[in-house]
């Protein structure tokens, strides 16, 4: 993603290459007095050589593709706030969903909400062959949240607004897009060949077939496991969209 999106218009990539190894989940264990005692793993050799083969294979591509690039890897192995310290001086972080859930089983799972909830740019998970769609989905659900997003995605990525978009408003069968005149106006400002449709919500179960049939474009939505973006869009679409390794996923919040 990050070569097509250099294509597009020329950016500077960071590979932040993280230690395997996440004190993080041991803030939750008290340290009860004479209670045996916590064993903090340590990094093995293939660990530190494995590290080093990803971070050669990382310069070799962007020096291939005339990327500039640069390597953060002094990590002190908290993985949580080094992701939200980089995310903090970054425009965007990209996130690969297959080689993230490779060593972490197939379900979305706490340890990417809790990066989703966290980070401080917007994030584009990823699958790990994703090129530039050919068309975006934009889901709206009145809330603060999905308006941000589609804000943020056409002040990074003006050239990609110029593709067909969809804004797809998912809610009750006899009701209104909300403040439908304000969201019209300010997504054909930014998005010219505008769609917009409605999909009832008890129809959820089949927004991966709907997506399927329009060519897997990039998908633009409010944040992940915050309040503020509907029931539908939060937890079943969104997470069956990561799990699937299918779709490139724009989540931004504030």
């Amino acid at each position: 993603m990050a070569a097509s999106l250099h294509q597009v218009s020329p950016v500077q990539v960071t590979g932040v290459f993280l230690n395997s190894v996440d004190y993080t989940a041991l803030w939750a264990f008290p340290i009860i007095p004479g209670a045996p005692g916590v064993t903090i793993p340590t990094e093995s050799a293939a660990d530190e050589a494995l590290l080093k083969t990803n971070i050669a294979k990382f310069e070799d591509m962007c020096r291939r593709l005339e990327i500039p690039y640069k390597v953060h890897d002094d990590s002190d192995g908290l993985v949580f706030e080094e992701v939200k310290k980089e995310s903090r001086f970054a425009d965007l972080l990209l996130i690969c969903s297959e080689l993230f859930y490779q060593n972490l089983g197939k379900q979305p799972n706490d340890y990417l909400k809790t990066i989703l909830q966290m980070v401080e740019c917007p994030v584009i998970i990823v699958p790990d062959s994703s090129k530039i769609p050919q068309s975006l989905v934009l889901l709206y659900d009145g809330s603060e949240s999905s308006v941000f997003a589609i804000k943020q995605f056409a002040y990074q990525f003006p050239e990609l607004c110029k593709k067909q978009t969809r804004l797809l408003y998912a809610g009750e069968e006899s009701g209104n897009i909300p403040d439908q005149i304000y969201i019209e106006e300010l997504v054909l400002r930014h998005y010219p060949n505008l769609i917009i449709e409605t999909m009832p919500a008890k129809q959820g179960a089949h927004l991966q077939e709907w997506m399927d049939a329009h060519g897997n474009p990039l998908v633009v939505t409010g944040s992940f496991g915050r309040s503020g973006i509907s029931q539908l869009f939060r937890k079943s679409f969104l997470t069956e969209l990561i799990q699937q390794h299918r779709t490139p996923l724009f989540i931004a919040h504030k």
